[in-house]
């Protein structure tokens, strides 16, 4: 049976981060995975209000790529590969724009990203930059087949948990980037014992 959702029912959106928030902080980053933090946020969102597409991009500012920070939950946009150039994207307005970007009519578009959503039935989108001293390191999206009549609130609420969501995503990228250091280091000593050990033959 499909949820049914009241599209007034968001409210205060300040009060609704917090208690957000308020849920995440009691969870420990370092224990918390790629598929835990995104499962952590669809789940809120998803109590919050109604969208059909989440997702949440990463940005390489040195190559200007995007890349799917997991697979996103909802509506799937075949089009859309795991990682792509940047431009001509609607996560590309929200770079470099450094503020949220709402997109009420997608079809109206003529540019590859907009078109990609529209092709799926998707009529309105909303993209902010997530942004960590002063850099972009990704973008978040929540896209809708209607335009909710409570976007405004949508906007806000997301606007509030962005910050707190950049920070998490920053904290379990740099204990990937640990653990593949530490990885190299143990294939490196592997390596070097194997051949130490065949010098000796």
């Amino acid at each position: 049976m499909l949820e049914q959702y009241d599209e007034h029912r968001l409210g205060n959106s300040v009060a609704v981060a917090a208690r957000i928030i308020y849920r995440l902080s009691k969870l420990v980053p370092d224990n918390m995975d790629r598929s835990g933090l995104f499962s952590f946020f669809s789940k809120e969102l998803r109590a919050s209000f109604h969208y059909d597409r989440f997702s949440i991009f990463l940005y390489d500012a040195e190559r200007d790529f995007l890349t799917a920070f997991t697979a996103a939950d909802g509506t799937v946009v075949e089009v859309f590969s795991d990682t792509r150039i940047a431009q001509n994207t609607v996560a590309w307005q929200a770079i470099q724009t450094r503020k949220p970007v709402v997109i009420k009519n997608l079809a109206s578009l003529n540019w590859g990203g907009a078109v990609s959503l529209a092709s799926v039935g998707l009529t309105a989108t909303i993209a902010l930059p997530l942004i960590l001293n002063r850099q972009v390191i990704g973008t978040l999206h929540v896209s809708f087949v209607r335009q909710p009549d409570n976007l405004v609130e949508i906007l806000n609420l997301l606007q509030q948990l962005s910050p707190v969501l950049t920070t998490f995503l920053f904290v379990i990228l740099t204990e990937e980037h640990d653990q593949r250091l530490v990885m190299a280091e143990r294939d490196g000593r592997r390596n070097h014992i194997e051949l130490g050990n065949e010098s000796v033959v």
